[in-house]
C-alpha cells in the first residue's frame, strides 16, 4: 500500500478510504482523529493519511490545508512529543505536499511497525492503542494489546518458564511416541544416546532450570508439545484443537471432526498434528508429479508436502495464550488453516518471501525439526509456493479477522478459475507447460495480432493471475507467484 505515489490531485479524487487510506478535511490545525489513525495504521499495516480532502460518493473534494509548513512541522512535533504518542515512527520522507489550483494536500505516509516495536499508543496510557479495520480505527482490546507486548518482548513466547509446573505435568506415552520416531528418522542424533526421559528433556529445552529456585521446570513449549489435557488448561483454560472435514456440501455438518474426546490421547500439539496430518493426507485429491523419467515422484511437487507445511507452520506460529483455538478445516475445495494471534508481517511479505520471518514459537519448532519435520523458520511458506505453482494450483491466500490468521490452501486448479474465459485458459496452460509465454506466442496459440494479444496479457496481469518480467518486445510473463 505505502508503494503508492501520490502525485497529482486526479490521483486523489479517485482514491476510496479503505484500511490503508484515509482522508481528514483538516485546514488550520491537526484533530486527535490524526494521532488515532497514526496509531492505527503503526499497529496494522500502515497507510497514507491525505490532510486537506474530503471524501465523496463519486470523486473526492479537494479542500486544502491552510499553512501547510505549519501544519508538517506540528506533526513532525507532535510524533516526538512523548505525551501525546509513545514512539515517532516517521521517517525524514513522510510528509509530502501536493499543490495544484491554489490548494495543498498533505500526504503523510505511516510506516507499518515492526512488531518488535509495538504497541504504538496515545497519552502515555497503553489503553489507548488503535487498530485498523477497514476503514476505522478501533480501540485494541485487551488481548490484542498483550498479545503486541508478547511479540515485542526479546524471549521467545514458548521458552517460557512456568513455576510449579514440572515433568508430571507431561505425559510419557506422548514423549515415548516422539522418542521413537527420533530413533527411526535421525537414528544419528545424540539425543538418542540419552538414557534418562528427564535428562532427555532438559537436552532438548522441555525442562530449564528456574534461576530464581534452582527447579527444574517446565517450559511453555514443552507443555504445549506433550502436557497432560489437565496440566494444559490449567495454565491456558481456552486452550483448544479441533480438526473438521466438511468438504462433502451434500452432508449437513460435517464428514469427519476431530476434537478432544480422550479417544486419541493426550490433547498436545503431538497428538494433534499425528492424527491430523493422517486425516489431510488421506483425502487429497491433488495429483503429484513424476520426475523427467515417468517414474520416479517428484517430492518437490507433492501436495502432501504443502499441506504438512502449513500446518506445521499454524502450529508453530500461533499465540496460545490469546483466548481463541487451533482450527483446521477440510472444505470442499480448499484447506483452511486457523491460529491465533496477530500477523507479524503483511500477508504481501508472507506470499512474497520478501523478509524472513522468525517464528513465535522457536521451540515448537526446533521439536519438529528434531524429527525431521520442520526447516528452519522461514523455509515453509517458500516450500508451500513452490509445490502450489509446480501443480498449477490456485494461489493461497492470508487474512486477518476477530484476532485469528487464516490460510486458506486452495486444491484447484488455476485453470478451473471461474474468473478466466477459454482464451486466459490456453494462455495460462501454455505457461504452465513451458514457464512462460511472449506475445509471439499468444500470437500464434489464438491467431491473434500483437496488440489484441497484448490486451489478452494485460488482461490476465489485472487478475492478478500472471507477473511481467522485462521491458519491451524481449518481455515475457510468468505465473503470479
Amino acid at each position: 500500500m505505502n508503494n503508492i505515489d501520490i502525485q497529482n490531485f486526479k490521483q486523489i479524487r479517485n482514491l476510496k478510504e479503505s484500511s490503508r487510506i484515509e482522508f481528514k478535511t483538516i485546514s488550520d490545525k491537526l484533530g486527535s482523529s490524526f494521532w488515532e489513525t497514526y496509531s492505527a495504521f503503526g499497529n496494522t499495516q500502515g497507510g497514507l493519511i491525505i490532510l486537506g480532502v474530503k471524501e465523496g460518493k463519486t470523486e473526492n473534494e479537494i479542500l486544502g490545508v491552510n499553512n501547510p509548513d505549519k501544519i508538517a512541522k506540528d506533526i513532525v512535533t507532535g510524533a516526538n512529543n512523548k505525551d501525546l504518542v509513545n514512539k515517532n515512527i516517521l521517517r525524514s520522507d513522510d510528509i509530502k505536499f501536493i499543490t495544484e489550483e491554489d490548494k495543498t494536500v498533505i500526504v503523510v505516509t505511516i510506516p507499518k511497525v515492526e512488531y518488535r516495536d509495538k504497541p504504538i499508543y496515545l497519552r502515555g496510557k497503553i489503553a489507548t492503542t488503535y487498530k485498523r479495520l477497514h476503514e476505522s480505527d478501533q480501540l485494541c482490546n485487551i488481548n490484542e494489546i498483550n498479545a503486541m507486548i508478547r511479540d515485542s518482548s526479546v524471549s521467545a513466547l514458548d521458552r517460557k518458564i512456568l513455576e510449579n509446573y514440572d515433568i508430571n505435568d507431561l505425559d510419557v506415552i506422548t514423549v515415548e511416541k516422539y522418542r521413537l520416531r527420533m530413533k527411526e528418522v535421525s537414528p544419528e542424533s545424540h539425543f538418542n544416546k540419552i538414557g534418562s526421559l528427564e535428562e532427555f528433556l532438559k537436552s532438548i529445552g522441555i525442562l530449564l532450570k528456574n534461576r530464581t529456585t534452582g527447579n527444574f521446570e517446565l517450559t511453555l513449549g514443552g507443555l504445549l508439545m506433550f502436557g497432560k489435557t489437565t496440566s494444559i488448561k490449567s495454565y491456558l483454560p481456552h486452550f483448544h484443537l479441533e480438526y473438521i472435514d466438511k468438504s462433502d456440501s451434500n452432508v449437513d455438518r460435517w464428514v469427519d471432526r476431530i476434537i478432544y474426546d480422550g479417544t486419541w490421547g493426550e490433547e498436545n500439539l503431538y497428538n494433534f498434528y499425528n492424527i491430523v496430518i493422517t486425516k489431510l493426507e488421506a483425502i487429497i485429491k491433488t495429483p503429484f508429479k513424476l520426475m523427467g523419467d515417468g517414474v520416479t515422484r517428484d517430492d518437490s511437487n507433492d501436495f502432501k508436502v504443502a499441506i504438512r507445511e502449513v500446518l506445521l507452520n499454524t502450529l508453530i506460529h500461533a499465540d496460545y495464550e490469546f483466548p481463541v483455538g487451533v482450527i483446521i478445516s477440510k472444505l470442499e475445495n480448499e484447506y483452511v488453516f486457523e491460529n491465533p494471534g496477530l500477523l507479524r508481517l503483511t500477508p504481501e511479505e508472507i506470499l512474497t518471501e520478501k523478509l524472513y520471518s522468525d517464528p513465535r514459537n522457536p521451540l515448537i519448532m526446533d521439536l519438529f525439526r528434531f524429527i525431521k519435520l520442520s526447516e528452519r523458520a522461514g523455509s515453509g511458506i517458500k516450500t508451500i509456493l513452490q509445490t502450489v505453482n509446480g501443480l498449477g494450483l490456485q494461489n493461497p491466500t492470508i487474512e486477518v479477522s476477530q484476532n485469528r490468521i487464516k490460510f486458506t490452501l486452495p486444491d484447484t486448479l488455476i485453470l478451473d478459475s471461474a474468473h478466466l474465459n477459454k482464451n486466459e485458459k490456453i494462455i495460462l496452460a501454455f505457461i504452465l507447460e513451458h514457464g512462460e509465454i511472449k506475445n509471439k506466442d499468444v500470437q500464434d496459440l489464438l491467431n491473434l495480432k500483437r496488440t489484441a494479444a497484448l490486451n489478452a496479457l494485460n488482461l490476465l496481469l489485472e487478475k492478478n493471475f500472471i507477473m511481467q518480467i522485462g521491458k519491451g518486445r524481449g518481455n515475457k510473463y510468468l505465473l503470479k507467484k
